[in-house]
């Protein structure tokens, strides 16, 4: 079986401040974009599950990934005992805040789902997913969403309207918490408005895109990592009408009019930047086709 696990963007992230856990309460809205991982899972006949990761990247493919996790999680609560080969394709880069590795894990999730017949609701699936990563919840939906509290308030939305963007990634990563633990709320001064943000993006409303949206992770990563102000600038610079850092970094993506508009500076900025990729956003990811 074949299954596709998409990268994300953050359209807008909010702190709407801290819980009795100590987790920040976030409003977010979520989209899909056409840039995905791959896993290629097959039934062995041990109870073994193994995982090769086919990257440039270095993983560690032991109990604690994300996909075994996963993987572990359907097995137990299906009560099944089969022994799995999992191969992962890895393009959606790392510590880019583009949830790549929730992705892989809800991509598994669905999976097993399906192979195994165990017909759990999309509901289900979200409730067991949240216990191994805030992100797998959204991961789990096809459709842009609303994301509230840690990730386990899920509204979709119907964004008819396709946008081209260009990634861009600096070669540092970010630790999601130092992101956090830097977060101030006194500098995170900008006006959101969800709704406002909801209208703009649907309607491709360049100038209230750049009014009402917003991500309150950004102040703290550029802090952290100054590129990323860096990168905006230079997604701009290249006719980019809004750019933005997704969740908490250290990826930026700049958003444009068109496909002619997006390749163009995509064959600009690929010649300078390591990490540089042409992509649009999806109104509906589906991971087993």
């Amino acid at each position: 079986m074949i299954a596709r696990a998409y990268a994300k963007i953050n359209w807008y992230l909010k702190i709407l401040g801290k819980m009795n856990t100590g987790y920040h309460d976030l409003e977010m809205i979520m989209q899909h974009i056409d840039l995905y991982d791959e896993l290629q899972i097959n039934k062995t006949t041990n109870t073994d599950l193994t995982l090769e990761i086919n990257s440039t990247a270095k993983f560690v493919a032991d109990d604690n990934n994300l996909i075994i996790k996963a993987a572990k999680l359907m097995l137990n609560a299906g009560k099944t005992t089969a022994g799995l080969h999992i191969r992962l394709t890895k393009r959606i880069p790392i510590g880019a805040g583009l949830g790549g590795g929730s992705a892989d894990a809800a991509a598994m999730m669905h999976a097993l789902n399906h192979l195994f017949l165990l017909n759990y609701p999309l509901d289900k699936l979200q409730s067991l997913g949240i216990k191994i990563g805030a992100d797998i919840p959204y991961c789990l939906e096809q459709r842009p969403a609303i994301v509230k509290g840690v990730g386990e308030s899920i509204q979709p939305l119907h964004f008819a309207q396709e946008h081209w963007i260009v990634l861009l990634k600096p070669e540092k990563s970010l630790s999601t918490k130092e992101v956090f633990l830097n977060y101030n709320k006194k500098i995170d001064t900008r006006h959101y408005s969800l709704q406002d943000s909801i209208i703009a993006i649907e309607n491709k409303d360049f100038i209230n895109l750049n009014k009402y949206c917003g991500n309150s992770l950004e102040p703290p990563a550029i802090y952290l990592l100054p590129e990323i102000e860096k990168l905006k600038r230079e997604l701009i610079d290249h006719g980019a009408l809004f750019s933005q850092m997704s969740g908490a970094g250290s990826a930026v993506f700049g958003v444009f009019e068109s496909i002619d508009v997006a390749k163009i500076a995509w064959s600009h900025l690929n010649i300078k930047h390591q990490t540089c990729i042409l992509t649009r956003t999806l109104s509906k990811a589906t991971a087993i086709l």
